[in-house]
């Protein structure tokens, strides 16, 4: 049956929906299954297939409905199936499945349906409390079915005494005793921008910027108060309707009864702060200031070394995977040895100057213009100091588990989580 399926390769672009659910297939999935590209449905169920779940099904994007389950099939399930951005309903119940599911499925926005429950010994950890960002992503599913998982029943187990709660304000005057308010450029908007501040809160959730994905997510998942770092209110407003963007979300979270706080250029300032946060996920060790502020405990950017010199190739390469960056855009010579490393999360590229002042071999920020990679450029076309921009969200999004982390430790009686969702709207296209 499946060389039929194959043989032709017109069929791969012409068929969307294939039910072959209880028709005496056995043995493993093809690999070929990748190629059936507009495929919106795929029922492989009552079967006796086995081995594993070929990563090639995370080549089917179009797929809203995707049934494996009543199968033999073993293994892990994997992450690709993260990148099924259209799923609405996956069944994987009545296999051998094992480990645990992938944290990549948080981003099937789509989803409504997941079931695996009659998975002898699969994904038991599926809702480890200890994963507090998975357990939400699950309990806003509409028909989750798995074993030892009733999102429902993680929701009155993890309700705590009201008395025990932090409110808005105290939540307020944590964020402010650690990133000071008066550190804030003089153009930023920080601190509670919708909400009241009296208002106790049992879970919140953290995001760089607040999207009406997250506010859905917040809405979902029973937040109390969403912290981001990008602020929603930059400028005063004239009036607040759905009929805008920034408008609808603030609307839509006061409909609710969530608070909104952020914490933007005043945690770029402080030590232990973005910037300091993102040296330490490049491996740069005893970061200080790039350019410190003449009271002494703030400033911006970071600067440190690496625990060995690694060729500007090799660097980027790291660069790219720890920040999961699909694209780095830079100035510099590949073979180029670079050890002491500046760095600014976000917009930093006005730092420039002070990077190459400070004796910095690679400078790595974001929102890089044209004109200023010709800035370390020497008078015989050879760089002074390389220059990489790695994109803001790239450089920022590690600031959701600063927060998270923060916050765990200072209000241990809130439960707080890291959104499912990628917030920035920018694509990489590549011909």
């Amino acid at each position: 049956m499946w060389d039929k399926l194959f043989a032709e390769a017109e069929t791969w672009t012409t068929l969307t929906k294939l039910d072959l659910s209880s028709s005496g297939l056995s043995g493993p999935i093809p690999l070929e299954i990748g190629k059936l590209v507009n495929l919106t449905e795929l029922d492989l169920s009552g079967n006796n297939l086995s081995g594993p779940i070929p990563p090639e099904i995370g080549k089917l994007t179009n797929l809203k409905r995707l049934y494996l389950h009543k199968n033999q099939l073993s293994g892990t399930i994997p992450p690709k199936i993260g990148k099924l951005a259209n799923l609405k309903r996956l069944r994987l119940g009545g296999n051998q499945l094992s480990g645990s599911l992938p944290l990549d499925l948080m981003s099937l926005a789509q989803l409504n349906e997941l079931r695996f429950e009659q998975s002898p010994g699969a994904v038991n950890a599926l809702c480890a409390p200890q994963d507090g960002a998975f357990q939400a992503w699950l309990q806003s599913l509409n028909n989750v079915r798995g074993p030892n998982c009733d999102p429902s029943a993680a929701v009155e187990e993890a309700e705590l005494p009201t008395q025990s709660l932090p409110t808005v304000g105290d939540i307020a005057a944590a964020l402010e005793a650690w990133a000071d308010p008066g550190f804030a450029e003089s153009y930023d908007n920080v601190g509670l921008h919708v909400g009241d501040a009296g208002r106790s809160v049992q879970r919140g959730l953290i995001a760089l910027d607040l999207t009406p994905d997250v506010v859905t997510e917040a809405v979902r998942c029973r937040a109390s108060i969403v912290i981001t770092h990008h602020p929603l209110l930059f400028h005063p407003l004239r009036s607040i309707t759905a009929d805008d963007l920034t408008g609808s979300m603030a609307l839509h979270l006061a409909e609710a009864g969530i608070a909104l706080y952020s914490a933007h250029t005043n945690l770029d300032a402080v030590a232990g702060g973005v910037s300091f946060s993102l040296a330490a996920r490049l491996g740069i060790a005893a970061p200080r200031f790039l350019r410190p502020n003449p009271d002494g405990i703030s400033g911006l950017g970071a600067i440190g070394s690496l625990a060995e010199a690694l060729t500007l190739r090799d660097f980027l390469h790291q660069v790219a995977e720890q920040l999961q960056a699909p694209a780095l855009r830079f100035a510099g010579h590949d073979a180029q040895l670079v050890r002491t490393v500046a760095v600014c999360g976000g917009a930093g590229a006005s730092l420039t100057a002070q990077a190459l002042a400070a004796g910095a071999e690679v400078f790595v920020t974001s929102d890089i213009s044209y004109h200023r990679f010709f800035e370390v450029m020497r008078p015989d076309g050879t760089y002074a100091m390389s220059l990489v921009d790695a994109g803001h969200y790239e450089t920022e999004q590690h600031t959701e588990a600063l927060l998270c982390s923060a916050l765990q430790k200072r209000f241990p009686a809130a439960q707080w989580v890291r959104t499912s969702k990628r917030t920035s709207p920018i694509r990489v296209f590549a011909a």
